[in-house]
């Protein structure tokens, strides 16, 4: 499982919108949601904190991009 947040401007990390990379398909359901965390790595302390709707990933394994909804506090692939 592989996934981190890229640098964003610091207005954007006030309201927890966040951008990820994961290597593979399964770390999708690993990320974290609205008021959840997601599966910390070793010595992370970013990545795996509660992030807000319209956050998004990039899964290198099929370049495919994800965003979480809002309503279903789901990732969706778009």
């Amino acid at each position: 499982m592989s996934y981190w947040v890229l640098p964003q401007e610091e207005s954007q990390k006030n309201n927890k919108r966040r951008s990820y990379e994961c290597t593979h398909l399964s770390d999708i359901d690993k990320l974290p949601k609205i008021n959840k965390s997601g599966e910390a790595k070793e010595r992370d302390t970013v990545s795996p904190l509660p992030c807000s709707a319209g956050s998004d990933c990039l899964c290198l394994e099929d370049s495919s991009v994800w965003i979480l909804d809002e309503e279903t506090n789901e990732w969706g692939s778009i």
